[in-house]
């Protein structure tokens, strides 16, 4: 009996301690599950603050890019649905990323705006041979306010008999494969260098900017010129054919397209109304076209005449040039208003059609001895000076561009920056009246930076950044953050 009793109890021993290490076991089980979780959980956790933070510093890389480069985001690429990559220096913590630009809005001359864009191209891939720029031996020096591009720097492509001087922007040249270079004799940038000074790019000029999509064809002018005053009005519109008359002359504001229209400017020329940020420089030689606005009775009355925004943006075609002759006044104002359905023209006061013109445009060709700017040389005295202010951009990349030899004093600006084949720089310089420089008015170029930082295992999913920005040509560079989302 005892002996019965004894196993009896073994067994009911064995049994509890089999209970208890069951429980044991699945307690450290769970435990041990728990833990495992809670440790993927921190792995996945930490990837996922990685990647953030890897976006992150993506954007705020690409902001500090923006802010100093203007050969990034302006290019076809950046104006393409996947946008223009901006190459990072390395994995941002540890993790690959993917930065790239988009570009919604502005004018085309690159992130930071060129004041000077010399392509050396006198068609798509046809070299010129004339000097890609040019100053007189009697001539004073230059200096060139903003970026300079040229497509190479070979004394023999240049003939600057007078300095010019590249102040607050770096002068960026194309090797096909950078290494030593040196800038054309009579180059200089102006200091500090750092940050300024001469800056190799493997980039073509049509790598760095794109051409101004042009609209729709404009259709003919919704009235003949009016004369009010003495003031001979024009209106926006397709031309063919342009009489100026012997008195002044304004254009209201809007788009004109001039195909094979040669304008010789022998009295003054005001083409639109002045933007926000615009000085009328040239008022006292308009005549009695200084007081002519779009408001005017004589315009309004007009139906359907197109008139809107501020400035004008002239659109050249066939065979078309500007010449301002002695006595020739020419100011253009800047297409400002973000309202425009001709948008992507803000801020450029003239541009080519392209060889591969849109429908119902001719492409713009001209001789490549020809300028398709031209500013007289000599001049008169007094009101017979020729004078040209440019508020926007010229953008002419087959075409060239000559500023005249006229006297001091002389209003010569191109304040929006110039892209040309090349330039004829002759004429002397006033520290207050010459001025070639970029854009330096209201914000006048929107982008967007997309940040993707990766996953380092299979599987493993992405994180993107996406900051849109407004960007200054002010000397310093601001930028405005409209918005920066994670997720």
């Amino acid at each position: 009996m005892s002996s019965r009793t004894n196993r009896s109890e073994q067994g009911s021993t064995l049994i509890v301690v089999l209970i208890l290490v069951t429980f044991v076991g699945l307690v450290a089980s769970a435990a041990a599950g728990y833990a495992f979780t809670n440790m993927r959980r921190s792995v996945i956790t930490k990837s996922k603050i990685e990647k953030v933070n890897a976006a992150n510093a993506g954007i705020r890389y690409g902001v500090d890019q923006l802010r100093v480069s203007p050969t990034l985001c302006a290019s076809a690429a950046a104006r393409g649905g996947t946008g223009e990559p901006i190459p990072l220096p390395g994995l941002v913590g540890d993790r690959p990323v993917d930065l790239v630009c988009q570009w919604k809005a502005g004018t085309p001359l690159g992130a930071a705006g060129f004041a000077l864009m010399v392509t050396g191209q006198s068609a798509p891939n046809v070299a010129v041979t004339d000097p890609l720029i040019e100053t007189a031996q009697g001539s004073s020096g230059k200096t060139i306010t903003g970026p300079v591009y040229l497509p190479q720097t070979a004394d023999a492509a240049f003939d600057l008999k007078k300095e010019v001087r590249v102040a607050e922007g770096n002068v960026y040249y194309r090797l096909a494969s950078c290494g030593t270079s040196n800038l054309p004799s009579n180059m200089t940038v102006q200091g500090p260098t750092p940050p300024y000074g001469a800056d190799c790019t493997t980039k073509t000029w049509d790598q760095i900017v794109t051409w101004p999509a042009l609209p729709a064809v404009p259709p003919a002018p919704a009235s003949a010129p009016k004369d009010v005053g003495g003031c001979r009005v024009f209106f926006p519109g397709t031309y063919t054919s342009m009489t100026l008359g012997n008195g002044p002359v304004y254009f209201a504001s809007g788009v004109y397209y001039l195909n094979g229209v040669n304008l010789n400017i022998a009295n003054a020329l005001i083409g639109g109304a002045p933007g926000p940020s615009d000085t009328f420089l040239l008022q006292d030689e308009a005549g009695s076209c200084s007081t002519m606005d779009d408001t005017n009775a004589e315009i309004t009355s007009v139906p359907n005449n197109r008139v809107d925004g501020t400035g004008v943006t002239l659109i050249l075609g066939g065979d078309a040039s500007l010449y301002v002759d002695g006595g020739g006044h020419l100011e253009l104002f800047r297409r400002t208003n973000a309202d425009l359905s001709d948008e992507t023209l803000r801020n450029v006061s003239l541009v080519s059609v392209p060889p591969a013109a849109p429908v119902g445009y001719q492409a713009h060709v001209v001789d490549p001895d020809d300028f398709v700017v031209d500013i007289k040389s000599g001049g008169g005295n007094g009101n017979n000076q020729p004078e040209m202010v440019s508020h926007g951009t010229v953008f002419t990349p087959y075409a060239a561009v000559a500023v005249g030899n006229a006297p001091v004093g002389v209003y010569q600006k191109f304040l929006g920056g110039i892209v040309a084949s090349r330039v004829d720089l002759t004429s002397p310089e006033s520290s207050i009246n010459w001025e070639i420089r970029t854009d330096i008015g209201p914000f006048s170029r929107e982008l967007v930076l997309v940040a993707t930082a990766k996953g380092t295992r299979p599987g493993e999913g992405s994180v993107i950044a996406t900051a849109a920005l407004q960007l200054s040509n002010e000397a310093s560079r601001p930028v405005a953050i409209r918005f920066w989302h994670v997720g």
